[in-house]
């Protein structure tokens, strides 16, 4: 079980919603999630389960889907009249059982899934964000993929791709990747994935002052052009499906230069501690490697 969490999930899941068809793509592709997914190995790039036996087809270095434990974390708000009802728990837990952690085992893939309730009291996704993602790196997470609940995953090969990608960089797992999406605004990183390095540089996954808007912009831009990587993997976010459902506050895009100027010293703080690095580019780009 994740330390801080319990291991279940709420019921009643609509089979037209786009929870149902995020859950569903994991089957056919590997792993998907409607919150956060996040994968645990041993930081020498051999990837090892829970209790410290060595994967199936974990070579030093390598990325493959086998390599890793996954967990599935769903975040909702305190009082939410479809989610925040503990007699729905065991119906979805009995679902997510047979129709995803069972198959996903017989295709040497473990799955654990999580719920976390959250007394959002503004009613806006980055509190929610900053939260889940606190746990999960809590929970010991290696790596951490911050998606929506009206995201889509396509094709199989994510993991390889953005584990490859962050291990690649100088130093080894400090940045961000993101997927290819072809909806809304495709300048920047509208899903990230990290390794737990971001939490041990910033005190928070994104700056709390951005309770709606500009956390994607400022994950795109902060590390740099030398740590930023859109990959060739690809999801599609379902935006049409539900709407925006928070009210946005514009105001918050007055901060993001500051936000962006703090961030960067923060990692150039980081990597003179712990490597003597060079400073983070001030630039950024944002590569499609497909």
């Amino acid at each position: 079980m994740l330390p801080s969490l319990r291991d279940s999930l709420p019921a009643q899941v609509d089979a037209g919603s786009a929870l149902t068809q995020g859950l569903h793509s994991w089957l056919s592709a590997t792993a998907a999630s409607t919150a956060a997914a996040v994968m645990g190995g041993d930081e020498d790039g051999a990837p090892t389960a829970a209790d410290g036996r060595r994967l199936r087809g974990a070579g030093a270095g390598e990325a493959s889907a086998e390599a890793f434990e996954y967990w599935l974390y769903v975040l909702y708000d305190a009082g939410d009249q479809f989610y925040d009802s503990e007699s729905r728990e065991a119906e979805v837990s009995s679902w997510l059982t047979t129709e995803l952690v069972a198959p996903l085992a017989q295709r040497g893939v473990r799955l654990r899934f999580a719920l976390l309730r959250f007394q959002n009291v503004l009613h806006k996704p980055g509190p929610a964000f900053n939260f889940m993602m606190a746990a999960a790196w809590e929970d010991g997470a290696d790596y951490l993929y911050r998606v929506n609940d009206d995201t889509q995953f396509v094709g199989t090969e994510w993991v390889g791709a953005a584990v490859s990608t962050l291990r690649g960089y100088s130093p080894p797992n400090v940045g961000v990747v993101g997927p290819t999406c072809d909806e809304g605004n495709t300048r920047i990183l509208t899903h990230d994935l990290v390794h737990r390095t971001h939490l041990e540089i910033f005190e928070h996954y994104y700056p709390p002052i951005f309770s709606d808007w500009w956390m994607d912009d400022w994950i795109t831009q902060v590390y740099g052009t030398e740590r930023t990587r859109k990959a060739a993997f690809r999801v599609r976010h379902l935006t049409s499906f539900q709407g925006t459902r928070y009210t946005i506050d514009r105001s918050h895009e007055q901060r993001l230069q500051a936000e962006l100027e703090a961030g960067r010293q923060r990692i150039e703080r980081w990597l003179l501690r712990r490597t003597g690095g060079a400073p983070v580019a001030r630039n950024v780009a944002v590569d499609a490697d497909a």
